[in-house]
């Protein structure tokens, strides 16, 4: 199999392990970092020793004209795309009487406008290759509800339903146990 996926937020933790995972079922993937540098290198170089392509992709995804440079690098580095994995998240708390602006327009720039500009981007490559491509949003348990201090996180992570009619499937995931190629490989994203 050769197929391409694009990780955002991939440098560590559910990223780092969902980009590794993929790399292992033969996945060429971009791994998405905005600060964690040395730890995105580190997950390339992983991925390359399993003989697989692998670039780091700098981008704030919560800002849209690096989420367009991102996905510039990546097309000319893989021409393609078969998976985008929409990991980037925030999770800053605060009771809703203490919501800030600036609390709130970080969130939402990366948990939705990320989400969303990334889907974006990805689905109109898919459609212009006309690709049956996948779309999977890393969630949290918070989509169903709120905890008292997650008044802005909480809503911003249910899944995205767009493009099924291009033959683009999209799911949203919340349990991070789903992060072993193994169980990755079961969900019939390998």
């Amino acid at each position: 199999m050769n197929k391409i996926a694009l990780v955002t937020g991939s440098s560590r933790g559910i990223g780092r392990a969902v980009a590794l995972a993929l790399a292992e079922q033969g996945y060429d993937v971009g791994v998405n970092y905005n600060v964690h540098s040395a730890e995105a290198t580190k997950v390339v170089d992983h991925i390359k020793k399993m003989g697989r392509r692998s670039l780091a992709l700098k981008a704030n995804v919560g800002n849209v004209s690096e989420i367009n440079s991102m996905f510039d690098q990546f097309f000319k580095e893989f021409g393609s795309i078969d998976l985008l994995v929409n990991n980037a998240g925030v999770s800053i708390f605060a009771p809703f009487i203490q919501v800030t602006e600036e609390l709130w327009n970080t969130v939402t720039n990366i948990d939705w406008k990320g989400t969303f500009f990334c889907t974006q981007r990805a689905a109109q490559k898919m459609i212009d290759l006309k690709k049956k491509g996948v779309i999977l949003n890393v969630s949290s348990n918070q989509k169903d509800g709120c905890w008292p201090t997650a008044s802005v996180y909480g809503p911003t992570n249910g899944n995205c339903k767009i493009y099924k009619e291009c033959s683009i499937r999209t799911s949203a995931v919340w349990d991070s146990s789903c992060c072993s190629s193994s169980r990755i490989y079961r969900c019939g994203l390998a």
